[in-house]
């Protein structure tokens, strides 16, 4: 997936302080520039984060109106 390469996701046995206890804790490793950090923090993290949290629908809404996709159609990429 570019831009956001590399991406780590991992799962870490943590232990609880003052407790022999573990639990799994998530670790999302970013990459290092911020555009592509951002970009893969919202297409992986943030649904990692809300289908935990228990909403019925984590991913990210993608819709683009007629006006949108006109205009991105008639910009010159420089």
């Amino acid at each position: 997936m570019k831009p956001g390469k590399p991406l780590t996701f991992a799962t870490l046995e943590a232990r609880v302080r003052g407790s022999i206890d573990t639990r799994q804790m998530l670790v999302f490793g970013l990459p290092g520039n911020p555009v592509s950090s951002a970009v893969t923090f919202n297409l992986v993290a943030v649904p990692a984060i809300r289908q935990l949290a228990g909403w019925p629908n984590p991913n990210l809404r993608r819709s683009v109106t007629l006006d949108q996709a006109q205009l991105v159609s008639s910009c010159w990429l420089v």
